[in-house]
């Protein structure tokens, strides 16, 4: 009997695995529909959701997520951007929110590190710094997201709505220069036919 040939552990297989009989994919299905009518996730899995009050200067997602990953999972980094430091062209941001893979180490992170000085490195511009951050229970990131998205339309709404007044102040200031000039034009013509003798 030929023996299996020996398969180095840098050579992957290409053997097909077995197929599953349709009675156990079937099974497989009615398990997963029944998990899913149990109800939510329990609380220790779900995600949690921590907020920053303020962002020190420099501090960019990227810094944040390194600094905090030390202490727990990071799935996500927000920081809203400061409208003035935007119309300069510079990175800063006002407040942030980062979630957490866990809800407890989302709560532990932010009761453990409110009002703790930040640390990392001595001389990084945030190490003197202190976190302002808050748990957030209850609240999801699809929430988080579509009040950004609704603060963000509201404001863009406003934009419009100032452009347009302006356009029409504009619009209206140029019309009675026109209907200025037009009269003074007709007035400059009949001031000669008035004055020549008839």
């Amino acid at each position: 009997m030929p023996s299996a040939p020996h398969l180095s552990p840098n050579v992957v297989s290409t053997a097909m695995p077995p197929l599953a009989s349709t009675r156990e994919t079937n099974r497989a299905r009615r398990e997963g529909k029944q998990e899913a009518k149990e109800g939510p996730t329990p609380a220790s899995t779900r995600p949690g959701i921590v907020y920053m009050s303020r962002v020190p200067p420099k501090l960019t997602p990227a810094k944040l997520r390194r600094l905090l990953e030390a202490h727990g999972e990071v799935s996500r980094v927000y920081l809203a951007p400061s409208p003035t430091a935007q119309a300069r062209g510079t990175r800063q941001y006002v407040e942030g929110w980062i979630e957490f893979a866990e809800g407890k180490v989302a709560k532990r992170v932010a009761t453990l590190l409110n009002g703790a000085a930040m640390g990392g490195r001595r001389r990084s511009a945030h190490f003197e710094d202190l976190w302002t951050l808050q748990y957030l229970p209850r609240l999801t990131w699809n929430q988080l997201t579509e009040d950004v998205a609704a603060r963000k339309a509201t404001r863009r709404q406003r934009l419009q709505m100032e452009v347009a007044a302006a356009r029409a102040e504009g619009e209206f200031y140029a019309q009675h220069a026109q209907k200025k000039k037009k009269n003074k034009n007709q007035e400059a013509k009949k001031e000669p036919e008035q004055g020549e003798p008839a």
